[in-house]
């Protein structure tokens, strides 16, 4: 009888992580502390899905209590910032970190910490690895593989070794770990020939044998657990513009023909329908946010008609529709502006006849401490512009008006009876460059494009 109890006893404590029927199964706890908050509350995220949104206190902490979490991959969120969490039966996980150096400071205290924090150490060692890596583009097929499969063989014994030292396996926690591994790696397998290419200056790709990508056969290109997982998403789009490439590897190719074969590789290989849809608007918004002045129409068409999201062809729509209602060489409208002080002044009196950049921005895209970097930034670069912001957000104050923001007198929104609001309905960014006698120089634009100093320094 004992000899019985025990083994049972012994199957119960194996199988405890794999258990789904335990009515303790979704009870966690997670809470924190935020140093220098940019925001009054963190948002926990399922993929896509809001699960909650916890609220800080006066000290800057919160804490909730859940009953019915799914054991797995979350994320958290916090102004423009977010990072990964792993939750499973009963942990008890606490984080503090300071937004000036979010995923550094980050740290995990309580059960479950230590999980965590293999995974944060794995996000910030890849990000060391992508620039390290950048040298072996260099090598050959073969040399470039050799780097890859003995990285993979050290992460692995190193992954062997800490789950050992948990004393029971968790199987979510394995394939999530494993994946964060694998598809760091074969993501710059896929990203190799373009690399190569490039660095080496050669006229054709490299002729590469099918061995280098065995890995392929082992990966579901339409797994609906990893879609939410940063990891996942990148190797997809590498894979995808890789197929891109070696459709169009026998010829000389245009940056609109590279997008065009990424939307057929994404038609062709990706049946899970809002994964595809979401694959197809973040490029098309990339690029059209980006590289504004790019001739997009072949490409716009391809998207409409492939994605079957209606809602994402209506803001595109829009979005271009916004692009169009300004024009290059036509006058600026004289429209009507709000000040932090909410009085209504008319644009005119603002620019006074001198250079202006005017920047409509949004939250959701640019972050404040980002954005007065990079205002900062241009105007001592160039002193001959005024730079004129338009928070575009619905409630635009007090995120303007922050410590971290130098130049409020030159913040603005718009009234909602203003006609600018035709230009940005979207509610993406957009730039204007304009002249010291009120002409558009550039009508779409963006602040945060690599040539947009040299941009500037051309008119």
């Amino acid at each position: 009888m004992t000899k019985k109890l025990l083994i049972l006893l012994t199957i119960i404590v194996l199988i405890s992580c794999n258990t789904t029927n335990d009515s303790n199964k979704h009870s966690v706890y997670f809470g924190g502390e935020i140093k220098n908050p940019t925001a009054g509350f963190i948002c926990l995220k399922k993929d896509s899905e809001l699960i909650d949104t916890l609220f800080l206190s006066a000290q800057n902490k919160f804490s909730k209590h859940f009953t019915q979490l799914r054991k797995g991959l979350y994320t958290f969120h916090h102004g423009n910032e977010l990072q990964y969490i792993f939750l499973d039966a009963q942990d008890s996980i606490s984080i503090h970190l300071n937004t000036k150096d979010f995923d550094e400071s980050l740290t995990f205290s309580g059960k479950g910490a230590e999980k965590n924090e293999y995974l944060l150490n794995l996000f910030l060692e890849n990000e060391k690895e992508d620039k390290l890596f950048h040298q072996y583009f260099r090598l050959s097929p073969q040399e470039f593989k050799d780097k890859v499969d003995l990285l993979q063989e050290l992460k692995y014994v190193d992954l062997e070794e800490f789950e050992i030292s948990q004393n029971n396996r968790c199987k979510a926690f394995s394939k999530i770990a494993k994946a964060t591994i694998d598809y760091s790696l074969y993501k710059k397998m896929e990203y190799y020939p373009w690399a190569h290419k490039n660095i080496t200056t050669a006229k054709h790709f490299e002729e590469i044998d099918d061995s280098f990508y065995a890995y392929r056969k082992n990966i579901d290109l339409n797994d609906e657990d990893m879609i939410g997982y940063y990891v996942y998403t990148n190797y997809l789009i590498n894979y995808l513009y890789n197929q891109a490439f070696q459709n169009l590897k026998n010829k000389e190719f245009s940056k609109n023909e590279i997008r065009i074969e990424f939307f057929k590789a994404v038609e062709k290989n990706i049946t899970l329908e809002s994964f595809k849809n979401k694959l197809l608007m973040d490029n098309i918004l990339h690029n059209i946010l980006k590289n504004p002045n790019t001739n997009d129409l072949d490409v716009l068409h391809l998207f409409l008609n492939i994605s079957t999201n209606l809602a994402d062809k209506e803001k595109i729509a829009r979005l271009i529709e916004n692009k169009i209602s300004l024009q290059n060489n036509q006058s600026i409208p004289n429209f009507t502006l709000t000040n932090t002080k909410n009085i209504d002044v008319p644009l005119n009196r603002v620019i006074r006849n001198k250079k202006a950049v005017v920047y409509f921005w949004s939250k959701k895209y640019m972050s404040p401490k980002y954005l007065s970097s990079r205002i900062t930034y241009l105007r001592k670069k160039h002193p001959n512009y005024t730079f004129i912001g338009i928070n575009i957000d619905q409630n635009p104050y007090p995120a303007t008006t922050e410590a971290s923001f130098p130049f409020e007198k030159h913040q603005f929104k718009l009234p909602k009876t203003s006609i600018a609001q035709k230009f940005c309905s979207s509610g993406y960014p957009r730039t204007l460059i304009i002249s010291n006698k009120g002409q558009i120089l550039n009508s779409y634009t963006n602040i945060s494009t690599k040539d947009f100093s040299t941009s500037l320094a051309s008119f």
